[in-house]
């Protein structure tokens, strides 16, 4: 390659010292830069990668983010065994996922549409998640045994009832089951207000607090032994004067109940289905001063 000859001033540099400087006209190329590579800077760096996707804080559209920092599952307690339920802000993100016996739920956000598929077991399929995908595990419980669900904190105005409903799954198991629009749910625990007064389901109890001892069901005990899948909600009712605005925060797990029982429960009923607008349970106003009709089916009595 031919020598470069490209000119040459001097200049005064800050500190006072007269300094070279050479004049490189532009665009130049490699071959013209070479000569003079040790002066000239460095490639600029890699922009740095974006970082990852945060998990959704619910699962919901932004506005229901920012407005519905609620509540689930945690733990459910089963013959004496705890088991940590599905958990929205860490289980999608583990490598394997872990396996359990809890429904996914998109996060901690209500489901406010009670004709939503995601009413059944919680989702958010207007965002692409499914409700109601099955678990991989199912508890062993026994007929008659009665279960604790550990919440976490819930808000002390979303006064409400809670309620706890069954469905009997295939003699495969649950595990590959999805009710769909079926009639098989039946209803074995509510609890509301009682009477006129501020005591609530959901508030009379230490589910609020830190520390809280959760909310009880009971398996009925008289029911054929085989697989079922439970559907436990509370409902906030602190904005349900018009509809929308009840809050329904359901979820689901499964059991292999074992037992002598042989009573397969009727009046049954779908989800969606079970609740309307208009039901007196789902349009209230929790403010005033008059008693709550629990919504869906009357309690399944062996």
């Amino acid at each position: 390659m031919a020598p470069v000859s490209l000119p040459r001033i001097t200049i005064t540099a800050p500190d006072g010292q007269q300094r070279p400087v050479v004049l490189i006209p532009l665009p130049a190329t490699a071959d013209e830069l070479s000569p003079f590579s040790e002066f000239l800077p460095g490639p600029a760096p890699a922009p740095a990668p974006p970082p990852p996707p945060s998990p959704p804080s619910n699962g919901r559209p932004p506005h229901q983010e920012a407005e519905e920092e609620l509540n689930y599952v945690e733990t459910g307690t089963i013959l004496s065994q705890t088991y940590q339920f599905y958990n929205p802000y860490s289980d999608p993100y583990m490598n394997p996922v872990p396996k359990r016996i809890s429904r996914p739920i998109p996060g901690n956000g209500p489901v406010e549409d009670v004709t939503s598929i995601d009413l059944q077991c919680n989702g958010y399929t207007a965002g692409g998640i499914k409700g109601s995908s099955p678990a991989a595990l199912h508890a062993d419980a026994k007929a008659g045994e009665t279960v604790n669900l550990k919440w976490t904190l819930w808000p002390d105005s979303h006064v409400g009832p809670v309620i706890t409903y069954m469905a009997r799954c295939p003699d495969s198991g649950c595990d590959t089951w999805e009710p769909g629009t079926q009639k098989v749910w039946f209803k074995i625990q509510e609890a509301g207000r009682d009477g006129t007064s501020n005591n609530w389901a959901t508030c009379q109890s230490p589910l609020m607090k830190s520390g809280n001892s959760g909310v009880n069901y009971t398996i009925p005990q008289c029911i054929k032994p085989g697989y079922y899948l439970v559907r436990h909600e509370l409902i906030a009712l602190h904005s349900a004067s018009g509809y929308p605005g009840a809050q329904f925060y359901p979820g689901c797990h499964q059991l292999k109940v074992s037992g002598s029982g042989s009573t397969t429960p009727s009046n049954l009923v779908a989800f969606p289905g079970a609740y309307a607008s208009t039901d007196p349970g789902v349009t209230y106003n929790p403010y005033q001063a008059t008693t709550y009709k629990i919504p869906g089916p009357a309690v399944f009595k062996c």
